[in-house]
């Protein structure tokens, strides 16, 4: 979405009418925000990762369990128990995603879900995968539209969930997109997640950002995209083009701690004010001690609750920040040592050796490679 209006240079927290985010600004120094979402990657993106993820950066909006495969024995797999066990997934929003095509399956498995106090189901259409395709699962269904009619007829009469779609294109051609599009439609799927290349592509060639366009102006749901989002640059220049996209899903993207985010229900007024009050302070020393004695709290209570709500120490904000303003700068074309001073720091060597130790250049590499 876009808001009308400006944040400190670089990025900061911003107050939405949903609470406070992280975003960076846009053409015209509109501020940017979307929202991030985890994506299911099989053998990657399980329990442990969710929970390590979310301490070492700020939690995603949304994570997306590995598929879950409802099968008519009616029983969950040590391994799927484990997944969607809630205590594994404690202070984070997950999303159990579905694969098959039974509905009788499906909606047993949304049930018990229910009754474990999720509140949203998702159905993979996306996966490419020859084994699972071969068996009428993932994009192999989207050759079927009369199976997947006859789902989806039984699926949303009876589903105690919201149920999302993880889609791609089709199986060999995209031409086939927009009557799979009509078929999703007739449905209330409460998002459609896009992964703009179709089944045959696998993760080769680039997505197809047209035919995202489309889905974009024709969905009934709403649109969230998918594919090849691996930076922070990335993620800025799909929000350029698509300024009206709130929602995207990231898989290795995510963990670029460039790509900043923080949603809004994990961030209480507090830590908000804190981030506003450094965000403004920038260039100036901030002591832990004034601090504290600012927002009336407990130095040691304010350190906690900062490192647990934004995954940074304060110092450790602060640095990482001001090191990020004076890349930006730097990129820009000014003198490293001017770009140091700039920034908040006293001392060339310091600011050269954090660097360094930040960007695995020097500021003067980074002047050097900005001006070829």
């Amino acid at each position: 979405m876009r808001v009308s209006f400006i944040i400190p240079d670089g990025g900061g927290f911003v107050k939405l009418d949903a609470g406070w985010i992280f975003r960076y600004h846009g053409p015209d120094n509109e501020v940017m925000t979307m929202q991030y979402l985890c994506a299911p990657m099989e053998g990657v993106t399980g329990d442990l990762f969710r929970q390590a993820q979310r301490q070492t950066f700020p939690a995603a909006d949304s994570y997306y369990t590995p598929f879950l495969s409802p099968t008519a024995n009616r029983t969950f797999s040590p391994r799927e128990l484990r997944e969607i066990e809630p205590a594994h997934n404690a202070g984070i929003h997950v999303v159990p995603q579905l694969m098959g095509h039974c509905a009788e399956d499906f909606l047993w498995m949304a049930g018990r879900l229910a009754d474990m106090g999720y509140d949203e189901v998702n159905f993979n259409l996306g996966c490419p995968s020859n084994t699972v395709t071969a068996k009428k699962k993932g994009a192999g269904l989207l050759t079927e539209p009369d199976l997947l009619r006859r789902f989806f007829d039984a699926v949303f009469a009876a589903c105690p969930l919201p149920v999302s779609v993880k889609t791609r294109l089709g199986k060999a051609t995209a031409e086939t997109f927009p009557a799979l599009l009509e078929l999703y439609n007739d449905y209330p799927i409460c998002e459609l997640i896009v992964h703009p290349r179709v089944q045959a592509d696998q993760y080769h060639g680039h997505p197809d950002l047209d035919m995202f366009a489309y889905a974009l102006a024709h969905s009934r749901a709403p649109v969230c995209y998918n594919g090849d989002l691996f930076d922070a640059p990335a993620v800025r220049a799909f929000q350029a083009r698509f300024p009206t996209v709130e929602r995207v899903m990231l898989g290795r993207g995510l963990n670029d701690d460039e790509v900043n985010y923080a949603p809004s229900e994990h961030c209480n007024e507090k830590t908000a004010a804190i981030l506003e009050y450094l965000n403004t302070h920038l260039t100036e020393d901030v002591s832990i001690d004034a601090l504290a004695d600012t927002f009336y709290l407990s130095k040691y209570y304010m350190m906690r609750m900062f490192r647990a709500e934004t995954g940074f120490t304060i110092h450790g904000y602060l640095t990482d920040k001001r090191l990020r303003v004076a890349r930006d700068l730097i990129a820009q074309g000014m003198r490293t040592t001017d770009a140091c001073f700039q920034c908040g720091y006293h001392d060339y060597s310091a600011f050269s050796r954090a660097y360094k130790k930040r960007f695995q250049v020097s500021p003067r590499e980074d002047l050097t490679k900005g001006a070829q």
